[in-house]
């Protein structure tokens, strides 16, 4: 049971790093990276640390059963058992940092819900991992450092979730390999502008990830009369003007 915990909880891990690792990868190479479809990805975030907590708490109950004869009591006084692995430390830091990198505009309030049902988890999964207070303190200054953006970025997106972004007209490029996409970015009485981007496919959208590079920024509205066409492989024109694709 403990080996199953354990596994489960490097998997949670490794999933909440997932996003932020590559939001930070895309930034390096001038990408962006958005989940077309979050809520999926936060239904398994907290399908998946409700489990791993359930699990941990069966293992510990399973453990408090089974008993280890009296001299192990008697340790259990002065010394509690450990009860998890060490990676529940690292787990409550990480669903924040998730948190912040997953909250976006578009993605609307339900994705708050998942953020803190599974920050809830993470938290109790702390302190089912009873090694040591000084990783309990580092992890919970961590995670309060980390939810401070969180909040404000939470108040915000259900506050004010203004924004929409509509593909207005997608253009397979020649060997079709990728995509150019003509977007509105309407931001409601703040303005907006029209955006020209290039996906590569299957990473457009229509599986829940989408990787894009902005080749073009204009004003709002210009995608109403803008001319786009694909010179080659490896480069755009938009409006007669060649934008080679970095």
């Amino acid at each position: 049971m403990r080996k199953l915990v354990s596994a489960l909880a490097w998997f949670l891990l490794t999933l909440l790093l997932l996003l932020p690792a590559g939001r930070l990868a895309c930034f390096a190479l001038d990408c962006s990276l958005t989940l077309t479809k979050a809520w999926v990805y936060g239904l398994l975030l907290v399908g998946l640390s409700a489990g791993t907590m359930i699990a941990a708490i069966a293992a510990e109950d399973r453990r408090s059963r089974a008993g280890e004869g009296e001299q192990a009591s008697a340790q259990a006084k002065t010394a509690p058992e450990p009860t998890g692995p060490r990676v529940f430390y690292a787990l409550l830091p990480a669903s924040v940092l998730n948190g912040v990198s997953l909250l976006r505009l578009h993605n609307g309030p339900i994705i708050v819900h998942f953020i803190l049902a599974t920050t809830f988890n993470c938290g109790i999964l702390i302190f089912e991992a009873r090694r040591s207070r000084a990783l309990r303190s580092v992890s919970l200054s961590l995670a309060g450092v980390l939810t401070v953006p969180l909040a404000l970025l939470a108040i915000f997106t259900v506050l004010f979730n203004v924004g929409e972004e509509t593909v207005v007209r997608r253009l397979p490029s020649p060997d079709g390999s990728s995509y150019a996409e003509i977007i509105d970015n309407d931001q409601g009485a703040l303005g907006g502008s029209t955006l020209v981007e290039v996906c590569p496919r299957g990473l457009s959208g229509e599986y829940g990830v989408r990787v894009a590079k902005q080749i073009y920024f204009g004003r709002w509205g210009e995608f109403k009369d803008m001319e786009l066409s694909w010179k080659d492989e490896s480069c755009l024109e938009i409006n007669g003007r060649a934008y080679p694709i970095p």
